[in-house]
């Protein structure tokens, strides 16, 4: 019996110390303990909002990819949004995802992912810690892949999407704020992983893309308005204390940039930029150079009236302390040349091509990168350039199109559209609006198919007349009348003052004696007028005049 009750003893211990390792908590509490500082780590969310989802809901085949298209960079979820375990520091369902794939991550294998709504996807468990750490580092959840580790909120605005097909799974986190539901600044990025033959991936089986970053650090983690305190942490991390790879920390705006494990960067650099790399190569050995891409497609264009092309391209050395050097190979490409080329943390080469006549066609070039590890990682991305026939580019001259009439007028160009506009001005929009007097020669550059053309037209934008009235409206007594003259008669045409006399009504400068006069201007080609009203005066004579003012003086006496 003895037994039998200290059995049932430990039991309702047992049972005791598990009810006590949670704190079930309100959406709001969380809330309120985290802007305090006062979480201990035990906190469980309960919340009305809480979205159970089907894993197998997130299922949802996509054939037409991106990357097979022949771009890369970030692209919008082909899955739909979902619910988090919670609206801050949550994930997607409370159990893992399970992957119909194996995927590698640092000589590792898995099938089953946590999506985080911190940014970031883990693999050893769920990981809602808000304020990221530097990699490498351990802990559950510390295996991962982050986009932009940091404090997301959805509390204000924001959504979560996850897809995945037999061969790859797509995370994206679309215009999400920052704590505590803030919405003034937004991230948008994504990660994709695959089986490795996927053709999301031209080769390797991870990705992380970006859309246009804003913020950084919430203030839960000593951030000011999105900036500041702990900062942001983008790779990946076996969690090993190890093996991993750093794209860099972000902590305020700008697009500073300094390597992977150099000084805190501006979160704005990683705007519209994408990684690849293989991680089924990486565990326990070295990394080869991530190549940075910005949107490029995989054909590059040219024309062949002698236009130039510069291209850029950057890799990152993933070890701290490596170098990369760059270099490239175009063999049937004999108008190429190297504008610069920089060994480094984030080693680039950039390469300036001439598109001369006898190049005309597709050639290859290839771009490789090469780190100082022994032995060096080496990674080796083939892109095509099109020298493209000016001749077949303009088969109808462009022309400037506009009507001639008073400011402000629209000017387009014929025979278009065009892929690119880039008027005198500055701007690149398809039409150009001039609101104020105008007569010069208008320049406006259209490219099309990587040809560029340009047209030198010679207009005339007329404009209101604009009265500089020069003189005094105004004259002395003595005289009969003042003078009064049209500063700038340039944009006008034709001109009256409201005048009985003819010959003078039609001048630029008349003697005007006292009166209200109405000027009526017509501009250049009839077709803009205005008037204006004025008054000229004659002054009055001065008068002097007996001194009336009188001064009362009172005496006071004190002794």
């Amino acid at each position: 019996m003895t037994k039998i009750f200290t059995c049932f003893l430990m039991i309702l211990m047992l049972n005791f110390s598990f009810a006590q390792q949670f704190n079930y908590v309100s959406e709001q509490e969380y809330a309120n303990l985290k802007a305090n500082g006062l979480l201990v780590g035990n906190e469980v969310i309960q919340s009305d909002d809480m979205v159970t989802v089907n894993p197998k809901d997130i299922y949802k085949e996509f054939i037409v990819t991106p990357k097979a298209q022949g771009c890369g960079g970030y692209f919008d979820p082909p899955g739909p949004a979902l619910g988090l375990t919670s609206q801050d520091d949550g994930w997607v369902v409370s159990s893992p995802l399970t992957l119909p794939f194996t995927f590698c991550f640092f000589g590792d294998s898995y099938t089953q992912v946590w999506a985080n709504g911190n940014g970031n996807i883990s693999f050893d468990a769920g990981n809602d810690t808000y304020s990221s750490n530097a990699f490498p580092s351990t802990g559950p959840g510390s295996a991962m892949i982050a986009s932009f580790w940091a404090d997301f909120d959805f509390g204000g605005t924001g959504t979560i999407h996850v897809t995945i097909t037999p061969t790859a799974a797509v995370f994206n986190w679309v215009a999400v704020g920052y704590f505590s539901s803030q919405t003034d600044k937004l991230n948008t990025c994504q990660i994709v992983i695959t089986d490795g033959t996927d053709p999301l991936i031209d080769s390797g089986n991870a990705a992380i893309h970006y859309g246009d970053m804003q913020w950084t650090t919430g203030s839960a983690s000593g951030g000011t308005n999105g900036f500041g305190g702990t900062p942001a942490t983008a790779g990946a991390n076996r969690g090993n204390n190890i093996d991993f790879f750093q794209i860099g920390r972000f902590d305020h705006e700008g697009v500073d940039y300094d390597g992977p494990n150099g000084a805190n960067d501006g979160v704005s650099w990683l705007d519209d930029k994408s990684f690849f790399f293989d991680f089924c190569t990486a565990g326990g050995s070295n990394i080869d150079p991530i190549p940075l891409q910005t949107g490029y497609c995989d054909t590059f264009q040219v024309c062949s009236v002698g236009d130039t092309l510069d291209i850029s391209f950057p890799f990152l050395s993933p070890e701290n302390s490596q170098i990369t050097t760059v270099s490239y190979s175009a063999p049937t490409l004999s108008n190429v040349q190297v504008v610069s080329n920089v060994p480094g943390s984030s080693g680039e080469i950039t390469l300036q091509v001439y598109g001369a006549q006898e190049s005309i066609g597709v050639h290859e070039i290839t771009i490789t990168a090469t780190d100082d590890f022994v032995p060096a990682g080496v990674t080796t991305v083939t892109y095509w350039l099109e020298v493209f026939d000016a001749s077949l580019a303009f088969p109808v001259t462009p022309e400037l199109s506009y009507t001639v009439d008073c400011a402000p007028v629209v000017f387009s160009v014929e025979n278009g559209p065009f892929t690119g506009y880039l008027w005198e001005t500055g701007a690149i929009s398809d039409t150009l609006e001039i609101n104020y007097y105008f007569n010069d020669t208008l320049t406006v550059i259209v490219e099309d198919n990587g040809c560029k053309f340009q047209i030198d037209s010679l207009v005339t934008v007329p404009a209101a007349p604009f009265f500089n009235l020069q003189g005094n409206l105004g004259y002395c007594p003595g005289l009969t009348s003042t003078d009064v003259a049209i500063g700038d008669s340039s944009t006008i045409g034709s001109i009256t003052w409201g005048l009985s006399d003819p010959a003078l009504d039609t001048l630029f400068t008349n003697s005007l004696v006292a009166g209200t006069y109405t000027l009526n201007a017509t501009g250049l080609f009839g077709l803009c007028s205005a008037d204006t009203t004025f008054t000229v005066v004659e002054y009055l004579a001065p008068s002097i005049f007996n001194d009336t003012t009188v001064c009362n003086y009172v005496h006071f006496t004190t002794g």
